[in-house]
Formats: C-alpha cells, structure tokens, sequence
C-alpha cells in the first residue's frame, strides 16, 4: 500500500528540495528530475529531538500556564512525531485511482522527449495495471479529513472550569491521591498542581 514519505530531491550540491509524497510517486519524481530521490528519516533529524506540550490527540502545542488550556487534556509528544502528524508521513492512501492518475498528470505534465504524460512514462496507461499495482491496497478515508492541516484534530476549548465532580474524575482517573474532603478553591488549587506535574 502506499504511503506518505518525505523525500529529499538532489540535483546538486546547492539544489535540494525536500516534500512530502506519497510512495507510488517517488519514481515519477525520478523520471521528471533525473535526480538522486532520497527518503528522509525524521528521527535522524538531531533538531527534533525532545518533546513539546500537546492538546491530547493534536499537534498543537500549548503553555501549561495558559488559562485557556487549564482543563484541557494534554499529552507530552515527541517533536518527531509532532512533525510526522502535520505531515501526515506515514498515512496511507485512501482515494481513488482514476483521480490520481489524473492529478499526477497535472502536476508534473508531459515527458518533453516522448509526449506523454509522466506518470504514463512510467507506468503505462491505467488499464496496464501497473499503477493500481503500484498503489496496492486502498484504505478507506478518515472522516472529517482536513486536507488543509491533515494533522491536527480541532479542539473545542473549554470556556467554563471544570465542576468539582470533574476535577475529582480527573486526579482520579491520573491515579492521584487527594483529601476526598477537599472542595471549591482548595480542590481547584491541588488539581492545577497535580495536573502540572503530570504534564511537566
């Protein structure tokens, strides 16, 4: 099945671009650049080591200390994966093929020595077979895709604070221990600090 790479296309010691595309691509690219196509490890990134705040199931990260985000749940992520879910690396395709085959015809046109389209260049026309072949196994789409951020999740914040109940729930369900007698600015003031050191 295909999925979303990052590539690296060197054309020269001062010409190279990276972009993120999916697998069944990668030997266009080849064909239209005649240059060396590489896939890029994001671990090997040393500037992604370390880890940022997160909204849990998102990549957007947050201060701890912003009141906004106060009762929201939070995860600490690894900026390589942070990385990977904008990017959407690792995603596999999910649409149809006809569709495809047409849009890799628009964007990277006609092989100026053979007059044909790249991607038929490449793999032949679609009812070959070689390019469904090539994209092999089709998952079926997310809902609510959004393929301009594919990444991150929207997140409704809280305007109001959590109720005494959903405070106790919380250090509950964070297996945090606390006087079961506490109550209004006290039981807000210990979950902050439990929920502060849980997510440090």
């Amino acid at each position: 099945m295909s999925k979303r790479v990052l590539v690296s296309v060197d054309r020269g010691m001062t010409d190279k671009t990276s972009k993120v595309v999916w697998d069944h691509e990668v030997p266009i690219l080849q064909a239209v650049h005649g240059a060396d196509i590489k896939l890029l490890d994001l671990s090997e990134v040393e500037d992604l080591k370390g880890s940022a705040l997160v909204l849990q199931g998102t990549t957007q990260v947050v201060d701890p200390k912003d009141p906004r985000f106060r009762d929201q749940p939070k995860e600490r992520v690894p900026l390589v994966e942070i990385l990977k879910r904008n990017l959407s690396i690792g995603e596999q395709f999910s649409g149809n093929i006809d569709e495809e085959y047409d849009r890799l015809i628009a964007c990277y046109g006609t092989h100026p020595d053979y007059n044909m389209p790249f991607v038929e260049y490449v793999y032949g026309r679609p009812d070959r077979g070689d390019f469904k072949k090539a994209i092999g196994e089709i998952v079926e789409a997310e809902e609510n895709y959004d393929e301009s951020h594919p990444g991150a999740k929207p997140v409704a914040l809280r305007t109001e604070p959590l109720t005494e109940d959903e405070m106790r729930a919380e250090l509950d369900r964070a297996h945090i221990e606390y006087p079961k007698s506490a109550k209004g600015p006290t039981l807000r003031r210990l979950y902050e600090a439990a929920m502060s050191t849980e997510t440090a």
